[in-house]
């Protein structure tokens, strides 16, 4: 269809996953950060001159390059003067802890070196120990934490009920597609749509944009629906369930008809995902919505909001005009009306108490409450962990490590004899102008639009709207103007964020004794470097040496160049593919072949830095690396391991590090080892 303005295709499909509406806020990022923990079980520091976690020292050989300072370094190996062959890097560097681990472990689990928990225990301590009285009511803090705590105090449950049953009127009061669209321009009630339901996010073309991801929620209805089965095990589940409903105004025969009456939405919803397109992203406007006799009134809808950018347009699969058209009919008004029903009282789940979450998801309810804030109030709580907890956090030296780990991608661009003189100019005009944002959203939600009531469900619904509130003013933004604003703070990671060209870190990875002050160079590059460099490397990896400097989707390489890179990444996916892992797996070269790639390229840039280091402590790099890629891997537990599109922690730790001399300069490592790679066969990569 000409008249279509459609974005260029670069990616085939779009996965939702539902589990449980707003139950479970789903994050995902690149990968595991696998980030070592420096401190004892009971939370207590290690002390600098231990040798080990159990205080036993480990042996290596007289071939290592080491330090005079190495004894007081955050790694807790020692150097002695056996000189026994390494067959094992991994093994010699984490055996320890993973026979610890081992026996510690009496259910199957597996165990990586994770900060993520301490990250979890840090964000509850501020939710439920910070001194209300010492702040200002006015204080993004203050909200945050006054509605979690009121959320954990269940007196007021009569009253929760009676305050949700009046949001729930409107919706009940629907008669007519009119209804319906005069809700979708409030803010509370397009939030509560599902079937109606859009994000705010960077596209590809230089904007932010509008993107419709309707939710069908089926995997609510279904698993809802099957509490009503004879074969249903969970009675209790359905009891309580019903109890819910009951208080709500709704009687069982009631409830089935609204599960009945928003399958209809769900089913037609999940056929539009399902359907093949030609194209994925497609801008809509109002032109094109009236070329496809659309009668659904989206741009007056969003321009109500404030949602429309500066082209007046929003982002959907090519078929979604046969969505609307097919869905916004005046005899599916009574479904919309029931999606939009089960989208409130889904959305409000947190609010029910602690009987009805436990026994329909198994959820703890202050474990909910305290995802819900981190969901709808991040940047407050973020804000908070950072001043309470980066202290000995060495910000200058870690931004002059990314201006280090820049520099050596550009010379390692100028290095290489694939890429052209054009080619290479535009490489390292892009990683010249990456922008990193060190443990924080580049512009932040202040709260400063919630007034607190004391009624607790008007409070939540104020503090979602908020958000929200606050995705869409992004939505005037381009360019160089577009910052950072929905990353994924609570989550211990890195992540390279193409559209933007930017990367973001999160304060669980700052936090961390390699990235303090006490910290090593060789240590800090080890860790907190190689993380860095690794999202870095995804700038040239198959998907995002696509977008330019500017973040746009702008495919640069020649012909020529781009068969060789092609040809340089089938030699990663060949290499790997088929060799043998833990538990007798083997490795899929193509489904690895991205992070593997962004592993070599990591692990080249932070040699290449040590390199121009006086005296620089290669032994002490390579274990560093070693221990936060760490990982004691079960049978029960290997092939979700394997799913992953990262290597698994041994081949990750001795097969990235087998591709480079210098890790055999510094070692005597045994050449009858599986993991020995011959010099003729070690990658090259860009």
């Amino acid at each position: 269809m000409k008249y279509r303005k459609v974005a260029r295709k670069f990616f085939t499909g779009k996965m939702i996953i539902i589990l449980g509406a707003s139950v479970f806020a789903l994050s995902t990022g690149c990968g595991k950060t696998d980030a070592p923990d420096v401190s004892t079980e009971s939370g207590e520091e290690i002390n600098p001159e231990a040798s080990t976690e159990s205080g036993e020292e480990t042996s290596t050989n007289a071939g290592a390059q080491i330090s005079d300072d190495a004894e007081s370094s955050l790694v807790a190996t020692k150097i002695d003067d056996n000189s026994k062959p390494i067959a094992d890097f991994d093994e010699f560097v984490n055996g320890q802890w993973k026979e610890q681990k081992k026996q510690n472990s009496d259910n199957g689990d597996a165990y990586w070196w994770d900060e993520q928990e301490e990250f979890d225990k840090a964000i509850r301590d501020i939710l439920d120990n910070t001194d209300l009285d010492e702040i200002s009511e006015d204080s993004d803090l203050y909200k945050a934490v006054s509605i979690y705590r009121r959320i954990l105090d269940t007196e007021d449950y009569d009253q929760r009920i009676d305050s949700a049953k009046e949001h729930l009127q409107p919706i009940e009061n629907i008669k007519s597609l009119e209804d319906i669209y005069k809700l979708y321009q409030t803010e509370e009630y397009m939030m509560f749509s599902q079937a109606f339901k859009f994000t705010v996010s960077a596209d590809h073309n230089g904007y932010h944009a509008v993107w419709f991801e309707p939710n069908s929620m089926m995997g609510d209805m279904d698993y809802f629906k099957s509490l009503f089965s004879e074969d249903n095990p969970n009675d209790s589940a359905k009891k309580e369930f019903l109890s819910l409903m009951e208080k709500l105004g709704y009687s069982e025969e009631r409830t089935i008809e609204i599960f009945d009456n928003a399958s209809v939405v769900g089913e037609m919803i999940d056929d539009y995902w399902k359907a093949p397109v030609t194209n994925d992203i497609v801008y809509f406007d109002s032109s094109t919505l009236e070329k496809e006799n659309v009668s659904v009134p989206v741009i007056d809808i969003l321009g109500s909001l404030e949602a429309l950018g500066k082209n007046k347009d929003f982002i959907a699969k090519d078929n979604f005009s046969d969505l609307l058209n097919t869905l916004y009919q005046e005899d599916n008004v009574e479904a919309i009306r029931d999606h939009m029903l089960l989208g409130t009282i889904t959305r409000l789940f947190t609010l029910y108490g602690e009987d009805v979450l436990k026994a329909s998801y198994g959820i703890e309810y202050s474990d909910q409450a305290c995802k819900a804030i981190k969901t709808y109030a991040p940047d407050a709580i973020n804000k908070a962990y950072s001043e309470q907890y980066l202290a000995d956090f060495d910000e200058q030296r870690a931004l002059d490590m990314v201006e280090d780990i820049k520099n050596s991608y550009r010379d390692i661009i100028d290095n290489t004899e694939w890429l052209g003189i054009h080619g290479k100019e535009l490489a390292k005009h892009k990683i010249l102008t990456m922008r990193v944002s060190l443990g924080k959203n580049e512009i932040e939600n202040d709260l400063s639009d919630i007034n607190l009531t004391g009624n607790l469900v008007d409070d939540y619904i104020s503090l979602l709207v908020s958000k929200e509130r606050f995705e869409r003013g992004q939505i005037k933004k381009e360019d160089e103007n577009r910052q950072i604003f929905n990353a994924n703070l609570f989550e211990v990671n890195a992540y390279f964020m193409p559209a933007y060209n930017a990367l973001y870190v999160s304060s669980g990875v700052l936090v961390n004794p390699y990235c303090s002050k006490n910290a090593s160079f060789e240590e800090m590059l080890g860790y907190y470097g190689m993380l860095i460099a690794h999202e870095y490397a995804h700038s040239y990896d198959p998907t995002g040496i696509n977008y330019d400097w500017r973040g746009w989707w702008e495919p640069w390489m020649t012909e020529d160049e781009d068969s060789a890179y092609t040809g340089n990444q089938q030699k990663i996916a060949d290499f790997f593919d088929g060799l043998e892992v833990e538990y007798g797996r083997k490795i899929d070269g193509e489904l690895i072949k991205n992070e593997t790639f962004a592993d070599l390229m990591a692990m080249r840039c932070c040699l290449k830095i040590l390199e121009q280091k006086e005296n620089p402590d290669y032994d002490l790099f390579f274990r560093t690396y070693a221990r936060k890629n760490a990982c004691y891997i079960t049978e029960q537990d290997i092939d979700r391991a394997m799913a992953d599109t990262h290597l698994i922690g041994k081949a990750r730790v001795n097969y990235i590090l087998g591709q480079f001399d210098k890790f055999y300069e510094a070692y005597d490592i045994d050449e009858n080892s599986p993991y020995y790679v011959p010099k003729e066969k070690r990658l090259a990569v860009f």
